[in-house]
């Protein structure tokens, strides 16, 4: 399976990608909130061919990859042009509150390395979350909270992505199709229900950040330390077993030349004498 090189976060163009993935969804959004006197019909159907044709030119970005290209952002503009049932005020909230408790669940579960059962089964509640959502209501946005919370989305994406792929007791493929489903809450939850959602995986990521700080430094600190010991212990291992590991080395060699041995056994004799 084709493993995506080790990303240095410190350079800047690390983010280039992100930044790339982030404008287009940007320009998406604002093209489709251009007035104009085409059918609603005519607008769809232009924005899903835009964003069939974004995602076959960006097959190769993996910052656009992780975060399913502008097809979650297309899914949420095209559901801001429906009437929704406002029936219901209570329900709407708690479907939000769920939404938001599930996610935040999830983030935690990846942040304190807890089992999932499967990764799947998240994908499906998130995306049951969403369509549910659509029918309790959709409340006005501005174009600036449009496009808040689009950046908000492609960040988190990036950041779930990073920062647990080592961590999930799921493979890198698996992962990157679970996170835009789990951080797809952003763009539909109501806006102070959203805020606690975002301050609480906040607090998750630098809770994250600080304890693999901590763990490099403490790693650190025990290499230095024992490091001069295991260097002498080595060094007099050496000295004591010179003589055997030549005459190890000699006798494999030897062994090789006469035809009497198979090649992973002398390979095997190799290993074990380099390792005294």
């Amino acid at each position: 399976m084709h493993t995506q090189p080790p990303l240095d976060f410190a350079l800047v163009s690390t983010y280039v990608p992100l930044l790339v993935t982030t404008a287009r969804a940007l320009a998406l959004t604002c093209a489709v909130h251009l007035p104009t006197m085409l059918p609603a019909n005519v607008v769809s159907a232009a924005m899903l061919f835009w964003v069939y044709m974004d995602s076959q030119a960006n097959l190769a970005v993996h910052a656009s990859q992780i975060s399913s290209h502008l097809m979650p952002v297309a899914f949420f503009l095209l559901t801001r042009t429906k009437d929704a049932a406002r029936t219901s005020q209570d329900a709407w909230i708690a479907v939000d509150v769920t939404w938001a408790c599930v996610c935040v669940a999830l983030w935690a579960a990846h942040v304190f390395r807890w089992r999932l059962r499967s990764a799947w089964a998240a994908t499906v509640v998130t995306s049951s979350m969403a369509l549910l959502h659509l029918y309790y209501g959709l409340d006005a946005m501005s174009l600036t909270e449009v496009c808040m919370r689009i950046v908000a989305f492609y960040i988190l994406c990036f950041v779930h992505y990073h920062a647990f792929v080592c961590r999930v007791s799921c493979d890198a493929a698996v992962h990157a199709c679970v996170g835009p489903h789990v951080c797809l809450y952003v763009l539909f939850l109501q806006r102070y229900i959203l805020l606690c959602a975002l301050t609480v995986t906040v607090v998750l990521v630098c809770r994250l950040w600080v304890g693999d700080k901590r763990y490099g430094t403490w790693s650190e600190h025990r290499y230095d330390a024992h490091k001069p010991q295991a260097r002498a212990y080595d060094t007099e291992r050496g000295e004591a077993y010179k003589p055997h590991v030549r005459a190890a080395v000699s006798h494999a060699h030897e062994a090789a030349a006469e035809g009497g041995m198979d090649d992973l056994l002398v390979e095997l004799r190799l290993a074990q004498a380099s390792r005294v």
